[in-house]
């Protein structure tokens, strides 16, 4: 699992496309839980800009949902004001 996770890790940078994923999305949610500053860090500056689009897919939704829930509030706000700026 170690070297998964560590390959996961690396592999941030395509964190837009493993979040549209049907098994990439539950990577992005494991990470997301683990609340590692620099991946969570990684991820959401990929993100920002992209909620829009990540919310309204089937999968990577599920990662914005988790972005909401185990996120700390300064993140949580961005994310809406990305969210309601359509």
């Amino acid at each position: 699992m170690c070297c998964e996770f560590e390959f996961s890790l690396g592999n941030i940078k395509n964190g837009i496309l493993l979040a549209q994923d049907a098994y990439g999305n539950y990577v992005v949610q494991y990470i997301l839980e683990l609340q590692i500053p620099s991946a969570v860090s990684k991820l959401t500056s990929r993100f920002k800009g992209n909620y829009v689009h990540l919310a309204t897919q089937k999968f990577s939704s599920h990662v914005v949902e988790k972005c909401l829930a185990v996120l700390d509030a300064q993140i949580r706000s961005t994310i809406i004001r990305d969210l309601g700026s359509t």
